[in-house]
């Protein structure tokens, strides 16, 4: 009995001994959140595409010189040329002795040309030219001028009409074009009755040629010969509803 006690308690000191000599579980780590990492100005760095506050970026008010394009005639539509007419106040309804229609008073007075006149031409006008159009027509063109001499600042009312005024020498001296119905003159507004108000745009061309063109020219044919020598325009528009 004795020897058996002594075995067990034998055994029991060995065992404790093997669990003293075993290393403890290793806890698992604990990893620290990151930090957010405060700005550094002094490390930062610097953005490119930033703009730079530079004098050279800043808007400016006068234009840089470009002599390519500074040495172009000046600019028709800020002229001085202005248009007017002792009888066509602009936009406004024309008198009926300017149109198909003919005065009241007296019937056979119509078809009369108004009477117009001009100021501020460029000092380098040689000579102008003057289309009536109908942009409520589809451009339908009721009168051509061109030849005026570039010190004739004015078209008396009521210049004869007709194949053989094409050109005429008093009172003024002129050539006129084909209108759209192929006549040679002034041809007065003839709106369809019931078609509402038309404009019909008076413009003056100031050029800087003379023009080598034939009497009895088209509008067509003023355009292309004008072209590249128009340095100034104005418009008078009168209006007609019937």
């Amino acid at each position: 009995m004795k020897h058996t006690t002594v075995a067990v308690l034998l055994a029991a000191l060995a065992a404790g001994s093997l669990a003293l000599a075993q290393p403890a579980p290793k806890q698992p780590e604990k990893k620290s959140e990151p930090q957010p990492k405060q700005n550094d100005p002094a490390k930062a760095p610097a953005q490119k595409d930033a703009p730079k506050d530079t004098p050279s970026s800043q808007p400016t008010d006068k234009p840089t010189p470009n002599p390519k394009t500074d040495d172009k005639k000046p600019d028709t539509k800020k002229s001085g040329l202005k248009l007017t007419s002792p009888s066509i106040e602009h936009d406004k309804q024309m008198p009926k002795k300017h149109t198909v229609d003919g005065d009241p008073a007296d019937p056979t007075k119509k078809h009369i040309s108004p009477a117009l006149k001009w100021e501020g031409a460029p000092a380098e006008t040689k000579e102008f030219a003057l289309v009536m159009f109908d942009p409520d027509a589809g451009n339908f063109v009721h009168w051509v001028v061109y030849k005026i001499p570039a010190d004739v600042k004015e078209l008396p009312e009521g210049l004869p009409n007709g194949k053989d005024n094409a050109e005429l020498t008093t009172p003024v001296k002129i050539t006129q074009g084909t209108s759209s119905f192929r006549q040679i003159g002034y041809l007065g507004p003839a709106a369809r009755k019931g078609a509402g108000v038309h404009h019909y745009n008076f413009k003056l061309y100031a050029l800087d040629k003379t023009l080598d063109l034939k009497p009895g020219a088209t509008r067509k044919e003023l355009e292309e010969a004008m072209k590249g020598h128009v340095i100034a325009e104005a418009v008078l528009i009168g209006t007609n509803e019937r």
